[in-house]
């Protein structure tokens, strides 16, 4: 063995180790961070101890439910042994993880199983990709590690006895079938491809008589050994144990998002009819039906190193797919055998068709996991719907790819491979030495000149491929004129929406008392005609105070109170840093404040008159309650007051700033963080509060054009893009409010633009090292969006699509370079892409990871150095107590709100929120209301296809980018049963806008004349912005007036 061979063989062993360590690690993370699905754990955690107590002899005797077979009984044996030895008794965390710890092994397992099988196709490192990606994908791990289900057991079996058919080696793989059969009996369904194998190797390549009577020998003998393995459980409990699990839940589907789920008939009895027959028998038909369509492409396939991969794969899912007493994880199995067959065939269609499958397969198990409740299931749910329609567009697109298979070689091997390669020397040397030296000159030009012409013969045609090598973009030169038209843009906004944004004043100081039956005792002066008062609490809200009255100052009578829901006597301070009004009138000198709470935080109290005039104390025996009384004027509004969400986060960005427990902790700090700067500049007043949401409001009109022109490479519709999207409702209104979604929604835009900026480049004309700079400012601007909001987490799986598209296409330029070495494309030579295409897609991911790992990760964990969860937790500690916190209390959100609105109703603006209502006069009411731009949300539905359209179609990249993104933040809200609000939508608006000016560029590039409708759309745009401010932004107006804006009947407006 030479010094290099050594070295090498080493290197690769030390990546496996890396590998499969980091899958190790990341499987335990999720495994110890959900204990998993409350009744499965229960029973695995229950099965564990009852094994290693009784035993498999009294296993099945015990009064208690056990419904699996013996297979996975002796894992749990040795499971129940190491928590007895570790003297864990119930369900915790560290039992979970070790319950879940034979799943997860077996999930590495798989993955080497891949990484065997690439390894004899390809090279080590992209073997370890296609390990890489069984290992990492979120379908695998969510039911493995997160569920605590044992599919991933199963799935070894499977893969194992299909690798040993390929390798031809039956003995094997009817020992590791039977033992397949003993861990569950779903390993049934994969019973035709044992026998494709046994026809195939048997039967029709050189029968004999001794080789069939040896294999059939052989296949009993493993038959016995399966009955040997579960004697000791008692035969006469095993086969019944089998019967029992077989005959269990008789249904169309048991959430297996499938054909019958799309048609509604999710939890259906398989008895009832559909088109004259009972569903189990369509079940029947499918499944004969699937088992004839394999049959005949596997024997006709003269492939053997595939189609068994390929069998089994089409049987698992055609059987999920069309079958019934389906449960949503049965089609797990086909994840691992149709990513051997991507390796094996190395082909796109099949790499698509993988991502597809593991797209949906999670989609449902994720969906069951944490959205179904058999308590309050509805049959016409619109997710389960969607999630089956898309899992039955996969299973369609997976069909076109296994009808094909036969048309789709597999790739050579790394030995095939040197074999050719030493063909084509022995030629060459052999042609070298017959060659005429006096070849014509003539002839010599004109061949070179056919390869030149060759060479750019895809330029020359302008054939639209994915795959055709294209040069990075040229960056669009800056104008003056644009850079003016985009401040004045910005300038003009911003006075708009500062313009009212809140007042300067406020009161400041405050009373605390933390202990219940404290008292204050106001003074006016006087007996005074008090008609109504006002309470200004600081950081706790709903604080209740018995209230009592007098002239002297020593005989006391509750106040005459009627409309406390507390009793008589009791008045409640509802939200905090607002004017709470107590419409309780009397006349009295004294008025005697006693706390009911054990804390509570008092800042100011005012009286008024039945007039409206203030009636001024003159002392207290807490002098912060009176000692500010100019800041108010009486009036409650929005000015002078929180509203809707800012009692959560504007008050939690006060208690950072003063190292209090942080109250708002059902999103993550870094959104409180920033409105704490407002308040750090302005104080805590309304301005204050609310000045950074508007500052990156008025950001976010710059940010759009740089990413339209950068869209688009145009100047005038990057401007009426900017216009657009700067005059929509939800820009404007969000952005004045003081909570959170304005700071990730910014961060989402960035991320994508710089993102875009990646997409528009090629490592092939670009040094590798500036490709890394759009790559970095995109996983900042990703960290910081995910530690404003979760629902940055959404735009960072949008950016993960795109990215690894960019990878896909760079891998198409490298396939298509290898069919012209010698050529060239738009100045980029060939032989450079083949010569760095592995190299330069490895320094990518590999910078990727810290880009978009590392540094997101690092910034998310200092978004809580501000924080405080009230414990002496570390940083980190805090962190993950805090994820788990939130996670708890979105995953049990079970809430109803009078302006809540589903997804689906969100892009037709079919239910706006009111965030604030006052009547100030007879006439004139001031209201808050959050919706779209009708012009613009509207326009953005037939935009959205238009970008389908165009990216299914034309293989236009800039609207599969667009679409990529919008996607990214709307999908999920799909699967989201809580309560929800069209706020919500707001993220996506940026990319609604994108679409619709992408559209204007698409349809005016060749119709210049419609420039002109596109420039009257976008005037009506901004119109729309004023004939609906009113409403948007508290301005005072009539309902008269309102009446005409209520365009649909669910617009709640001012009424």
């Amino acid at each position: 063995m030479t010094g290099n061979s050594a070295k090498e063989k080493q290197d690769k062993l030390l990546g496996l180790i890396l590998l499969f360590g980091a899958a190790f690690i990341t499987h335990i993370i999720f495994a110890a961070g959900y204990i998993g699905f409350p009744q499965d754990m229960q029973c695995f955690s229950w099965w564990a101890g009852a094994m290693f107590e009784h035993g498999p002899g009294k296993f099945y005797s015990l009064e208690a439910f056990t419904d699996y077979p013996p297979g996975y009984m002796y894992i749990l044996w040795f499971v129940g042994a190491f928590l007895k030895l570790c003297g864990v008794t119930g369900l915790t965390t560290f039992s979970a993880v070790i319950v879940k710890m034979p799943a997860m092994i077996c999930d590495l397992l798989i993955g080497y199983v891949v990484y065997k099988v690439a390894s004899k196709y390809t090279s080590h490192k992209y073997s370890m990709l296609f390990a890489a990606a069984y290992m990492f994908n979120p379908a695998v791990i969510i039911n493995s590690a997160t569920w605590g289900q044992v599919d991933s057991v199963l799935t070894i079996f499977i893969v194992l006895m299909i690798y040993f058919i390929t390798e031809k080696k039956l003995p094997a793989a009817y020992f590791i079938f039977a033992a397949g059969i003993l861990i569950k009996p779903q390993a049934v369904i994969f019973t035709p491809v044992l026998i494709y194998g046994i026809i195939d190797q048997v039967f029709l390549n050189n029968f004999t008589w001794k080789r069939m009577f040896t294999q059939l020998g052989i296949g009993l003998s493993a038959i016995a050994a399966l009955f040997l393995a579960a004697l000791p459980f008692g035969l006469d409990k095993v086969i019944p144990q089998y019967v029992n699990t077989l005959e269990q839940y008789e249904y169309a589907s048991v959430n297996a998002y499938n054909l019958w789920a799309l048609l509604g008939k999710n939890w259906t009895s398989q008895t009832d009819i559909f088109l004259f027959l009972p569903y189990k028998t369509w079940g029947t038909i499918f499944i004969i039906a699937t088992v004839v369509v394999s049959a005949y492409f596997c024997l006709k396939n003269k492939e053997s190193e595939s189609k068994y991969y390929c069998s089994g794969a089409f049987i698992i899912t055609a059987v999920f797919m069309l079958s019934v007493r389906m449960h949503e994880r049965y089609m797990y199995p086909a994840l691992a055998l149709l990513l051997i067959v991507c390796a094996v065939k190395r082909n796109y269609k099949y790499i698509f068709a993988f991502a597809f499958l593991s797209f949906v397969q999670f989609l449902n198990v994720y969906h069951v996991l944490f959205h179904y409740d058999p308590n309050t299931y509805i049959f016409d749910n619109p997710v389960i719907t969607l999630i089956s329609a898309l899992s039955i567009g996969a299973f369609g697109y997976y069909l076109y790819v296994y009808f094909n298979q036969l048309k789709c070689k597999r790739a050579y091997t790394k030995a095939e491979i040197a074999e050719i390669n030493a063909q084509k020397r022995a030629n060459s040397i052999k042609n070298n030495k017959n060659k005429n030296n006096n070849r014509n000159v003539n002839n010599r030009n004109s061949a070179q000149n056919n390869r030149a012409a060759a060479n750019n013969a895809d330029e020359a045609s302008g054939k639209k491929s994915w795959f055709s090598i294209i040069t990075s973009e040229k960056a669009l030169k800056w104008a003056k004129w644009e850079i003016i038209v985009v401040s004045v843009i910005t300038v003009v906004y911003a006075g708009i929406t500062f313009y009212n944004l809140g007042g300067f004043e406020a009161p400041q100081s405050m009373w605390k008392s933390n202990q219940a039956g404290t008292e204050i005792t106001v003074d006016l002066g006087e007996v005074k005609a008090v008609n109504h008062f006002f309470g200004y609490p600081g950081t706790y809200e709903n604080r209740k105070f018995e209230v009592q009255l007098s002239n002297d100052g020593t005989n006391w009578t509750p106040i005459n109170y009627q409309d406390s829901e507390e009793g008589a006597g009791v008045v409640k301070f509802v939200s905090v840093f607002c004017w709470n009004k107590i419409s309780a009138s009397f006349d009295a000198r004294y008025v005697k404040f006693v706390q009911k709470d054990d804390v509570a935080e008092i800042m100011e109290f005012k009286f008024y008159d039945a007039e409206g005039n203030d009636i001024r104390p003159v002392s207290a025996t807490a002098p912060e309650v009176i000692d500010e009384q100019d800041t108010f004027d009486g009036i409650y509004s929005f000015m002078n007051s929180t509203y809707f969400d800012e009692i959560y986060h504007g008050r939690t960005a006060f208690e950072m700033i003063n190292n209090m427990y942080c109250y708002e902790n059902t999103h993550p700090p870094l959104g409180k963080a920033i409105i704490a700067i407002g308040i750090l500049i302005f104080g805590m007043v309304p301005f204050g509060w609310r000045f950074m949401g508007a500052l990156f409001g008025v950001f976010m009109v710059p940010i759009m054009y740089i990413l339209a022109r950068k869209l688009t490479g145009t100047r005038w519709l990057a401007t009426l893009m900017t216009l657009i999207f700067t005059f929509d409702f939800m820009h404007f209104t969000q952005t004045r409010i003081a909570t959170i979604d304005v700071y990730v929604t910014l961060f989402i835009m960035l991320q994508y633009f710089f993102m875009l900026c990646y997409y528009k480049m090629s490592f092939y004309d670009t040094p590798i090292k500036k490709t890394y700079i759009p790559l970095l400012l995109s996983g900042i601007c990703m960290g910081l969006g995910c530690a404003s909001k979760w629902t940055g987490i959404y735009a960072g799986l949008g950016l993960a699509v795109i990215f690894f598209a960019v990878m896909i296409r760079r891998y198409g330029e490298y396939r298509t370079a290898l069919k012209r070495p010698n050529g060239k494309t738009e100045g980029i030579e060939h032989r450079f892409i083949i010569d760095n295409y592995s190299n330069f897609t490895l320094k990518t991911i590999g910078f990727c990871v810290i880009a978009f790992v590392v540094i997101p990760f690092t910034i998310y964990l200092c978004s809580y150095i501000p924080f405080s969860d009230g414990t002496s937790n570390n940083l980190l500690g805090q962190m993950i107590g805090n994820q788990r916190q939130m996670f708890s209390y979105h995953s049990a959100l079970d809430a109803t709100h009078p302006y809540e609105s589903t997804w689906y109703q969100w892009p037709v603006i079919k239910r706006p929120i009111l965030y604030y209502l006052e009547s100030i006069d007879g006439t004139l009411k001031s209201g808050i209301s959050a919706m779209g731009n009708p012009f613009v949300w509207w326009a953005g539905i037939p935009a959205f296809l238009y970008m389908l359209y165009l990216a299914l179609a034309k293989k236009d990249r800039t609207s599969l980018f667009i679409a990529v993104g919008y996607l990214a933040q709307y999908l999920p809200w799909m699967l989201v049963s809580r309560c929800t609000f069209i706020y919500h939508y707001f993220p996506s608006v940026p990319f609604v806008v994108l679409m619709i000016g992408y559209s204007m560029y698409k349809l005016t590039k060749d119709r210049p004349k419609l420039k002109g409708v596109a420039i009257a759309y976008t005037v009506l745009v901004v119109a729309l912005f004023f004939v609906f401010y009113p409403v948007l932004s508290g301005y005072p107006t009539t309902d008269a007036y309102v009446t005409n804006l209520k365009w649909l009947n669910d617009w709640v407006l001012l009424f």
